[in-house]
């Protein structure tokens, strides 16, 4: 089937040679009206036919991601060039800011690793049974090794925390505001 582009202006044909993609308009209502407003076709509502080509997109590829430029098309014809530059800024800013939470991730993970490798060579004993005892006393008395263990553990709390928030905050979770609010901490 031969997909042609829904957008006012746009002449934009799937062709086996073309290097575009097209989208089908997204089940989700309120997404969807959002991009039947953004197409601007008075009157006209999408069959399951219809496509927008990957060029109304800032990146070139429509974002699952409700927070990305591209969660909604916003490249048209019909759009002045400040616009389309202001939503080429947004893209910017926003994979700047999903390579700092990546980044900072990644730095918790290090950290966890690196607590967890000193706590392995602090358990690592001696073979003598009595001096065993007496490294074990020590170890139990250790302020260094219980902030070891508190790091690990306050470690793996934050990132089990930062993977529930982030499953809360999903658009399938309609009571997060409610779920916050009657937090206390």
């Amino acid at each position: 089937m031969v997909h042609t582009c829904v957008a006012v202006g746009c002449h934009n044909r799937k062709t086996p040679d073309s290097r575009l993609s097209f989208y089908r308009f997204p089940r989700d209502k309120d997404r969807k009206q959002r991009w039947i407003a953004a197409v601007k076709r008075a009157g006209w509502q999408p069959t399951d036919a219809s496509r927008l080509c990957s060029e109304h997109f800032v990146s070139g590829k429509q974002s699952k991601n409700q927070f990305s430029p591209d969660y909604i098309p916003s490249v048209f014809k019909h759009t002045p060039s400040p616009e389309k530059r202001k939503h080429l800024a947004e893209l910017a800013n926003f994979e700047r800011r999903q390579e700092l939470i990546r980044s900072k991730r990644q730095e918790q993970e290090k950290r966890t690793d690196v607590a967890a490798a000193l706590l392995e060579l602090q358990s690592i004993h001696p073979v003598n049974s009595a001096t065993t005892d007496a490294v074990s006393d020590a170890q139990d008395q250790n302020p260094v090794v219980e902030h070891l263990h508190l790091t690990v553990a306050i470690s793996n709390l934050t990132m089990q925390w930062n993977a529930t928030a982030s499953d809360l905050k999903s658009p399938r979770w309609s009571v997060w505001p409610l779920w916050t609010a009657s937090q206390t901490f």
